[in-house]
């Protein structure tokens, strides 16, 4: 059912989905835990859902909020100006006969970001950098030189010029390396938590809590970004982690063998371990409450 469509929000979806779920416990299946889109309606819907029934976990989908993750590093504007002159070249070479032609002559090739499905940009950076010279090579040359005589307004001219003028310059390909350098750990982040953000086995929930963990050290404390970025990377990546994260994350982490032999001492963590009853006190009251 379409529970979008219904109006005062937050009520409704808690309603249809309540419905759902003692419909499904009345046919013997068993929930442990529901996910919700991350749009903030489903956040009262969640409290409203967990009041009722305790022995369930609710929470936001974690890979809705991975991809607001990269969304809201994307709109940096240390990340988005470098982005945004790639975007203005790649766009001007592949939408224009002989600009093309003379990049895929030399075995060139560009992606614009709506033609990947996974972190564009990094893919779109990454793909410009790997054709630096070729790049360079193309804005010099013959074709290049025709393509900007054939021009006819001079705000084409105009962006010509500025595409070439980025493309020999060294500032863009530092600020491009740059911005390779902060996007590549998070690509790695988003690729190995793609297959652990389901709930069909728990340990994986340790996985993706002990992922966010070593992303946020590395942007506190890579050498190789600038002080006042590391503090905005980190803001960013924590802002989401407190917006999807769920108590169970927590539980898979302290009961997860690899972390455990590697001696992270998850029993002194206050949070983790906060998580953990709350989540135990929880279960073994609806346990109780269900078998008196």
């Amino acid at each position: 059912r379409a529970i979008t469509a219904l109006p005062c929000h937050s009520e409704n979806y808690a309603a249809v989905l309540a419905s759902k779920i003692e419909e499904m416990k009345k046919e013997g299946i068993e929930i442990s835990c529901v996910l919700t889109d991350s749009e903030s309606d489903f956040t009262k819907t969640r409290k409203i859902l967990a009041n009722k029934f305790k022995d369930i976990v609710f929470g936001p989908c974690l890979a809705h909020s991975l991809d607001l993750l990269a969304e809201d590093i994307g709109k940096l504007d240390f990340i988005s100006t470098p982005i945004s002159k790639a975007k203005r070249i790649v766009d001007m070479v592949k939408n224009h006969d002989l600009l093309r032609a003379e990049l895929k002559e030399m075995n060139g090739n560009l992606l614009s970001p709506e033609e990947t499905r996974f972190m564009t940009q990094f893919i779109m950076v990454q793909r410009v950098i790997k054709c630096k010279s070729l790049l360079r090579q193309t804005m010099v040359s013959d074709r290049a030189d025709i393509y900007y005589n054939q021009l006819q307004k001079t705000c084409q001219k105009e962006k010509f010029k500025m595409c070439k003028h980025d493309v020999l310059s060294d500032q863009l390909w530092d600020e491009l390396e740059y911005v390779a350098l902060i996007l590549e750990p998070l690509m790695l982040f988003l690729i190995d938590n793609d297959g652990s953000l389901s709930l069909s086995d728990g340990s994986e929930l340790g996985h993706v809590y002990y992922n966010f963990y070593k992303l946020d050290q590395y942007y506190l404390s890579a050498q190789t970004i600038r002080p006042p970025h590391r503090t905005e990377l980190s803001k960013n990546l924590n802002e989401r982690w407190t917006f999807g994260h769920m108590e169970i994350h927590s539980v898979g982490f302290f009961l997860h063998p690899s972390y455990r032999r590697r001696r992270f001492k998850q029993d002194k963590n206050s949070d983790v371990m906060a998580d953990f009853y709350s989540i135990l006190d929880r279960w073994v009251i609806a346990m109780v409450t269900r078998n008196p």
